[in-house]
């Protein structure tokens, strides 16, 4: 399905000890198809989360509308509101996943327990 009357909110960030090139290049393409961006935490390990959000960023138009939030719980409550209900809300790069990894910890987190606890719309 495509939906071009829609506006888009990507929710997304990149995982740490990987790729570095690409943070720049994701954050260009968020940028080119996005209303609104949230850079976030996406398994950091043991990188800090402030310097991978920054390398996104420098993808990004200083004129567009983006966020940087760190913890994707806060991220994603603040995207799934009643305000958005007529917006694509685009959450990106865990999936499936149920763990966040910051630094050598493994914690539980779970993008579609998120959403569903974000439903009840305040």
């Amino acid at each position: 399905m495509h939906f071009p009357e829609k506006d888009i909110i990507t929710i997304f960030g990149c995982g740490g000890d990987r790729s570095h090139d690409k943070r720049k290049v994701m954050g260009s393409i968020a940028d080119k198809y996005s209303e609104q961006i949230i850079i976030t935490n996406d398994n950091p390990r043991g990188e800090k989360p402030e310097k991978i959000a920054n390398q996104i960023s420098k993808g990004i138009n200083i004129k567009s509308d983006y966020k940087i939030i760190l913890d994707r719980k806060k991220a994603i409550k603040k995207c799934v509101t009643k305000k958005n209900r007529d917006k694509i809300v685009l959450i990106l790069g865990k999936g499936h996943e149920v763990k966040q990894i910051i630094n050598q910890n493994m914690f539980h987190f779970s993008d579609k327990d998120e959403v569903l606890k974000s439903f009840n719309y305040e």
